[in-house]
């Protein structure tokens, strides 16, 4: 039984290093896809620590890798990274230490305001109001307050 076992758990890390070579996971998305795989939760979990121990998965070096990817390449907000993040089963205090470094890094006003100027040009056509309230919706679709958003439109039409 043990020898079927150990092939079992052979067999799991060859899928979950399989996985990794795409891109970095966070425990929860690789627990997920070996589950799909049909291998059972006690295999799982060995597997899943034992990447753990050889530091080839790591959710808080996976969090900071995700946000900084979100927000440099398609500029989200702090509540739409968040609940990404969440998604992905990253716990809430890594959550809440990588967005506090992100967005120190990269203001959320800033990234809302680039992101109102760029899109302000497919609108050039269209009255303020229609304008600013397809601004507004925009942004909000991108994870950003209504604070941020109304700071961004604010400076925009000034």
């Amino acid at each position: 039984m043990t020898a079927i076992t150990s092939e079992e758990e052979r067999k799991a890390k060859e899928c979950a290093l399989r996985f990794l070579t795409y891109r970095q996971r966070s425990c929860k998305e690789l627990s997920d896809r070996l589950k799909l795989k049909g291998y059972k939760n006690a295999v799982i979990k060995v597997v899943v620590q034992h990447l753990k121990e050889l530091n080839l998965i790591d959710d808080r070096a996976f969090a900071r890798l995700w946000a900084q990817a979100r927000t440099y390449r398609k500029p989200i907000g702090k509540k739409l990274l968040s609940q990404e993040l969440w998604q992905k089963g990253i716990a809430t205090e890594i959550i809440t230490e990588v967005c506090e470094s992100i967005f120190a890094e990269r203001s959320e006003e800033n990234l809302a305001l680039t992101l109102a100027h760029n899109r302000l040009k497919s609108y050039r056509n269209l009255d303020s109001l229609t304008c600013n309230r397809r601004l507004y919706s925009y942004l909000r679709r991108r994870g950003f307050s209504i604070e941020v958003i109304s700071q961004a439109i604010e400076k925009l039409t000034k």
